[in-house]
């Protein structure tokens, strides 16, 4: 639930998509009673309504990431908060980028470590690490069970050659799938600029094996694995990190009650400081 709170900007942003969702929803609603609308209007009407509803929890989601007071900001902590929303029901979860794989960076070790943890073994794992260094380096020589330009050629697009700009950009990757890259894409990051180095407190258990050699040692998984399921209390800390700088990523599910439809938004939302711009969108899809 949205709390005011007068010392917080950014909120006639927050009250004026709020405002632009309900009419969409208004619209929505005169567009159903129309006699004679037909299946494909009303397909149309039931994804608008999600795509509004999933706008709306995002809106929400970021006032309260926001909010000065500590002990009422939403946590950035990988858990799914349930919210009903006009007839649809929203899945949201903040992560921290500082919990995350820093993919750009990342060596073959820590890559390897990544795709082993969600399952990939044998060949596959070896294509997939040389794979992914021959996409990042500058030049068109392929390591061993890599792949350059002669192998990409017949698929219309070059390997990048440079950092990785999208988390998307990963499927065209020799050895990638769709599925292994839904595993993954929780745990790792392609975000530029992102301040501080890698948190382990703040990081998905797939990250914490991969980056398990970063800041003295690997933190303890299984404990990060029974926080998020609510089996422990969150990390204490929590109340004690300010938003200023923080990048952070948000996922909002929106799913129909007839649950054969859905809508997915993800943002990076960077956090200012500056009461006149209080953030900004690093990336949204």
């Amino acid at each position: 639930m949205i709390r005011e709170s007068s010392g917080d900007r950014g909120t006639a942003y927050i009250a004026a998509l709020l405002a632009a969702v309900v009419s969409t929803y208004i619209a929505l609603e005169i567009l159903q009673t129309e006699r004679g609308v037909s299946a494909v209007l009303a397909a149309e009407s039931g994804q608008a309504r999600l795509i509004a509803a999933a706008d709306a929890g995002l809106a929400m989601t970021i006032y309260q990431l926001g909010l000065k007071d500590s002990t009422q900001r939403l946590r950035a902590d990988g858990r799914v908060h349930a919210l009903y929303f006009e007839g649809v029901n929203l899945s949201i979860t903040v992560q921290d980028e500082r919990g995350k794989v820093p993919l750009n960076s990342a060596g073959p070790d820590v890559e390897r470590r990544l795709f082993a943890a969600a399952g990939v073994e044998g060949e596959r794992l070896e294509i997939l690490v040389d794979s992914l260094n021959d996409w990042k380096d500058s030049d068109d020589s392929a390591r061993q069970h890599g792949a350059e330009s002669s192998f990409y050629r017949s698929m219309g697009f070059p390997p990048r050659n440079g950092e990785i700009r999208t988390i998307d950009e990963l499927a065209k990757i020799r050895g990638m799938d769709n599925a292994l890259l839904e595993r993954i894409a929780p745990a790792i990051t392609v975000t530029k600029g992102i301040f501080g180095t890698f948190e382990p407190a703040l990081a998905v258990p797939m990250a914490l094996v991969a980056m398990k050699d970063r800041n003295g040692g690997q933190y303890d998984a299984d404990r990060r694995r029974e926080m998020l399921s609510g089996n422990q209390p969150a990390l204490d800390f929590w109340d004690k990190i300010p938003v200023t700088g923080r990048v952070l990523a948000v996922t909002v599910l929106a799913t129909g009650l007839d649950g054969g439809s859905s809508f997915r938004r993800d943002v990076v939302v960077q956090f200012t400081g500056n009461p006149e711009q209080p953030y900004w969108i690093r990336f949204a899809r």
